[in-house]
């Protein structure tokens, strides 16, 4: 498991030790931007590919509702947006995203009865 010091602390301040982010801490707080800023995500998987106090890089998996978009319009406003909230969260930039769409989910529609 690989962690990373946030913030050197600031000059004359060293007796307050480092802030430490865990992989795992990483990893759910990618989670968290995708809940919070891409309905159109059913499900993701995140891996962290790469933590370190100068980038971040993640490697996720996605399972998204069926697009009425184009596609590519799509992941690369999702990458745009992962990016910004993680960054600002991390304080570092994110370096690289690479995103995999596992599948499509389409959602069950009412059908009328005929009677």
């Amino acid at each position: 498991m690989s962690t990373t010091a946030l913030d050197p602390a600031p000059p004359g301040s060293a007796e307050r030790g480092v802030l430490v982010v865990t992989d795992r801490a990483a990893q759910r707080l990618v989670e968290g931007v995708i809940a919070h800023t891409a309905p159109h995500v059913m499900r993701s998987d995140v891996r962290v590919s790469s933590l370190s106090d100068e980038a971040a890089e993640f490697a996720i998996t996605l399972r998204l509702e069926y697009p009425e978009a184009p596609l590519s319009r799509i992941l690369d406003d999702l990458r745009r947006r992962i990016a910004n909230e993680t960054s600002r969260f991390l304080g570092r930039p994110v370096r690289r995203i690479d995103l995999t769409v596992a599948e499509f989910i389409t959602r069950p529609t009412m059908r009328r009865r005929v009677s």
